[in-house]
């Protein structure tokens, strides 16, 4: 009976499962260094429906309802992998702006490095949001959506990497003029508490000489 089924055992395993859910998962792996327990076990009961269709004396509706069945845990699995992957992107993207959280990034690239990324974030959150909306009535539709915000995140997180060199010369800059501001401050404070030093020892001496050279000047005007 299962042999009816070939073509779309095949279309399971070849297409879904090999294709996609692996790359994706060994990806997460990568990132996560783990595999997640939802993950493994979608693919536990993927693979549980798949065996049900080798069980003797089965009719050809129970291999069909076993067959929709693992494949909607595939698309589960599927799922599941974009969206620990976009956490793992939305996290990097939280870092990178902790990290730059007092760098002014609209004076990188004139501003058009500042405008691209915020283009991308904002797209990529917007996937997310709507995919979420639609995992519940319609699972192939948030599949599609989260793997759109993945590809935004991906190419997000490759942006941020090609301009690495200008984003470190903005945060040097930045590191720059922090300390100069320090510097100045110091120095400020420093000469402030000499000139109190000086006033308070010889006060009355620097008041006596500029009252003398304001007499002096009254006296030599016409």
């Amino acid at each position: 009976m299962i042999q009816k089924h070939h073509n779309e055992l095949l279309a399971l395993y070849h297409g879904c499962y090999n294709e996609t859910l692996k790359p994706l998962l060994a990806t997460v792996e990568s990132n996560y260094e783990h595999h997640p327990a939802p993950i493994l076990n979608e693919i536990r009961s993927f693979n549980n429906h798949i065996a049900r269709c080798y069980l003797p004396s089965v009719d050809d509706q129970f291999i069909k309802d076993n067959l929709w069945k693992a494949r909607g845990h595939l698309i589960r699995a599927i799922l599941d992998c974009f969206k620990y992957l976009n956490v793992y992107y939305h996290d990097g993207v939280k870092k990178f702006e902790r990290d730059c959280r007092r760098v002014d990034l609209t004076t990188i690239s004139n501003g058009e490095f500042y405008v691209s990324y915020r283009q991308l974030k904002k797209s990529a959150k917007s996937n997310v949001r709507k995919a979420k909306k639609k995992e519940t009535t319609d699972p192939e539709k948030a599949l599609e959506l989260y793997e759109d915000a993945y590809n935004k995140y991906v190419e997000l997180d490759e942006f941020i990497h090609e301009n690495l060199v200008s984003i470190d010369w903005a945060i040097i800059k930045f590191t720059a003029k922090r300390l100069l501001n320090i510097v100045i401050w110091l120095l400020t404070a420093t000469l402030a508490g000499v000139i109190l030093a000086l006033l308070s020892v010889y006060g009355r001496d620097i008041i006596q000489f500029f009252r003398y050279l304001f007499e002096s000047f009254e006296q030599s005007a016409p």
